[in-house]
């Protein structure tokens, strides 16, 4: 996986490789962060975060079903070994406490999504 960062000595885009457990991790904010509808390519792609974040109150099973299904096949993540949301009404936001066991690693790491709408 590649990402673009700013040079700032050459004033250009260079592409910078991202390899094992960094890359895993930013397909997983990639997966997570992508609303349904939004690539265009593919309308099967993200999740239906506008609708959950609009619905009181939040279907946190069904969207713990979802977010299951959108990271369990992500490459580079060996495991899901915890899930848990905390949801902000006034906000329209969800924060995502994942625990991930990520392929060469011996302990599973704690991470945080934040999604909103």
């Amino acid at each position: 996986m590649s990402i673009i960062k700013w040079d700032s000595e050459r004033g250009a885009d260079v592409r910078k490789s991202v390899e094992g457990p960094p890359a895993a991790v930013q397909r997983v904010f990639i997966r997570l962060n992508t609303k349904s509808g939004e690539y265009i390519l593919d309308d099967r792609v993200g999740l239906d975060w506008d609708k959950w974040l609009q619905s009181m109150p939040f279907p946190v099973e069904e969207a713990k079903e979802f977010i299951f299904a959108a990271i369990q096949d992500t490459p580079g993540v060996e495991k899901i070994t915890g899930l848990d949301m905390e949801v902000d009404p006034e906000d329209a936001s969800v924060d995502i406490q994942l625990r991930l066991l990520l392929d060469g690693e011996e302990e599973p790491r704690n991470y945080t999504v934040h999604v909103g709408i």
